[in-house]
Parts: C-alpha cells; sequence; structure tokens
C-alpha cells in the first residue's frame, strides 16, 4: 500500500436540489479523508480539489454553509483549483464564492497559478512542488502556463481537458496536445477516470448525474519520497450513487446503505398509471432507493431499426398498400391494428 500524503477529489459538484443529496456529498469526503487521515504518518496531510466544487456559478446559501462547515472538519492542509462551474462568468477573471473559503489552512487557486511544498520541514529541494492550474476559457493561456514549468519534478494539478478527452457532455472541447504536458498532471473536469502518458483525468469521485451511472469512481492517493513522485488511484465508495433501469428489474439492483441512490426508472407509457403513485410505491418496496426519477421507456427498441421497409421503386405518392407494407416490416411491439388505428385518427384530426 502506498505510504501516502496527498488525497486528491475530482469535481464535487455539490447541490441541494434533491433532499439529502448534499448532506451525502458531504459525508463521503468527511469520511473518506477521514480515513485517508489514518494512513498518514504526518499529522497534518493535504488535500487537493480540483475544481467544480459547486454545480452551479451562483451557488445557494446551503451549499455555501455545508461547504464551510465540510471544510472546518478536514483537519488538512487544503488546496482548491476553480473550476468553470465555480466561477462567476467565463470573463477568466478569477472571480469566485470559493475565495471567501480562503484562511490559514485553505488556499484557493482563482485567477493564476499557485505553488506550495508538497513536505514540510524539509529542504526545498526535497519537498516537492505542487503546482495548480486554475480553468481558463482561453486554452492558450493554459499552454503558456504549462510551458512555463522548469521543474521536471512539479507536479500540476489542473481544471481543464487536453485534446482527445471528453467532457461531462461528451464533448472534445479542449484542443490541448497531450505533448504540452512535460510534468506528472493531475486533472479535474473530465468526470470520467483516465491515464494516459503523464496525464491522470481523476474523474468525479461519486456519479454526478444518470448519464454516469454503472461508472467507476476513484480519488487519488499521492506522495512524493526520494524526489520521485508515487500516485495510486484507490476506488472511492459512498456519496451519490445513480442507477438506470427497466420497473420489471428494479428487483435487480444492487443497492446497499454506503450510498445516497437515485434510481431512474424507465417505464412503459402505455401500461403504467400515476406517477407519484408510483414512486411511492417504489420507495415502499425498495427503502434503500433514495430518490426516484421516472421517465418513458422506448416503445420502439432503439438499437434496431424501426423498419426493414426498402421499397423497389422511387415512390411520388403514399398509398394504403404502402402504409401497410412498411407497418409489416416495421420492428414494434404495437400491433399492425394499433397502427393503423392510431394513422387513422392523425387523418382524421387533419
Amino acid at each position: 500500500m502506498l505510504d501516502p500524503q496527498t488525497i486528491i477529489f475530482g469535481d464535487l459538484h455539490l447541490r441541494d436540489d434533491i433532499p439529502g443529496y448534499l448532506d451525502a456529498q458531504c459525508a463521503f469526503i468527511e469520511k473518506t479523508v477521514k480515513e485517508f487521515n489514518e494512513l498518514c504518518p504526518i499529522n497534518y496531510p493535504k488535500v487537493v480539489f480540483l475544481g467544480d466544487i459547486f454545480d452551479k456559478r451562483n451557488p445557494s446559501i446551503k451549499v455555501m454553509l455545508a461547504l464551510k462547515t465540510l471544510l472546518s472538519k478536514l483537519h488538512a492542509d487544503v488546496f482548491i483549483v476553480r473550476g468553470n462551474h465555480d466561477a462567476v462568468s467565463k470573463a477568466d477573471d478569477g472571480l469566485t464564492a470559493l475565495s471567501l473559503f480562503e484562511s490559514k489552512y485553505i488556499k484557493v487557486c482563482t485567477d493564476k497559478p499557485m505553488s506550495f511544498g508538497m513536505i514540510i520541514n524539509l529542504e526545498p529541494e526535497d519537498r516537492g512542488l505542487g503546482i495548480l492550474i486554475p480553468h481558463y476559457e482561453n486554452e492558450e493561456t493554459i499552454k503558456s502556463h504549462l510551458a512555463s514549468i522548469d521543474d521536471k519534478r512539479a507536479v500540476v494539478f489542473g481544471h481543464f481537458g487536453y485534446h482527445g478527452s471528453l467532457n461531462s457532455a461528451g464533448d472534445n472541447d479542449f484542443r490541448i496536445p497531450l505533448e504540452c504536458f512535460n510534468n506528472l498532471t493531475f486533472l479535474g473536469h473530465i468526470h470520467h477516470y483516465s491515464a494516459k502518458d503523464k496525464v491522470v483525468v481523476v474523474g468525479t469521485p461519486y456519479t454526478t448525474s444518470f448519464q454516469e451511472a454503472g461508472k467507476p469512481n476513484y480519488v487519488i492517493h499521492y506522495k512524493f519520497k526520494n524526489r520521485r513522485n508515487y500516485w495510486k488511484a484507490i476506488p472511492a465508495v459512498g456519496g451519490p450513487k445513480h442507477h438506470v433501469c427497466k420497473l420489471e428489474d428494479l428487483h435487480k439492483l444492487k443497492l446497499d446503505d454506503q450510498h445516497f441512490n437515485l434510481v431512474r426508472v424507465l417505464v412503459n407509457p402505455l401500461k403504467e398509471g400515476n406517477e407519484l403513485d408510483l414512486i411511492s410505491k417504489i420507495r415502499s418496496d425498495y427503502p434503500l432507493i433514495n430518490w426516484v426519477d421516472i421517465r418513458f421507456a422506448n416503445v420502439v427498441d432503439t438499437k434496431e431499426e424501426i423498419s426493414y421497409y426498402r421499397p423497389e421503386r422511387q415512390l411520388f405518392s403514399i398509398n394504403e398498400a404502402i402504409i401497410e407494407d412498411y407497418i409489416d416490416s416495421s420492428v414494434t411491439p404495437l400491433s399492425k391494428e394499433d397502427l393503423l388505428s392510431g394513422l387513422k385518427e392523425l387523418d382524421e384530426d387533419k
């Protein structure tokens, strides 16, 4: 097991729009840092948050107070990188509500890079060097800061991506080549863990949306020893956990009380009744589910083509024979009679 000195978290996205969600986030972070502290041979380890502490640019008072309480319980030197969700605007001026949390033991990297010694009570050359780089909309600024690092042993902590990495929306919104990263670099902003060349994308320590359901989550344990960098990705357990399943498959879900379980239930719009009654029943039958989100499942299986119908000649008009041929070749659980009946009603409404 790596003898750690620093624990690194990816994007937290603290939010309070779902009852119990924010409490679960904070409890997970507090518990994870406490367990980490027990592994450390030093009294005051370091915690690095890689940005997007907040889910919204203008966080609520409740979220701000929760963060203040959380930070007071960590018993560590805390370093926070400003993420794009933490910035008041896209102006790259560094304005962020995170500045309110600056203290003797909490340092926030807002508008320009910040450096710090990785280990105290040692000569400068033996401490290791950490460099925090906040998010910038202008990626040329990021390239410039990366290029200015002249100590190859330094470790970079930033909030941005590189060319080929996908953001939480599945978009490739950074064009910074991997060749620009000359140092070991831990990145926030990208929600899925990966390690490529010298770049480690930490990923979120828990799922932050239903699009992330099923993804593994990690925190990083880091150590600087004998003038070398060591790190290890540790599976993270706890906090929010998103699930997606069909109503009839609810019993197959692997639920536990270590997580705040959010379940998106896919129901058949042609069969199910009142949504509130269904949510109440699910919560009653599955007490480990903390939040239920109802969505209609596709009536047609979108993994297959809706129809295999291919006319043999160019069509200039649609007649009943063609419609019947099309329906006969369709991949759908609906009966031919239902489809024709629906088509007739549409014609009558014209």
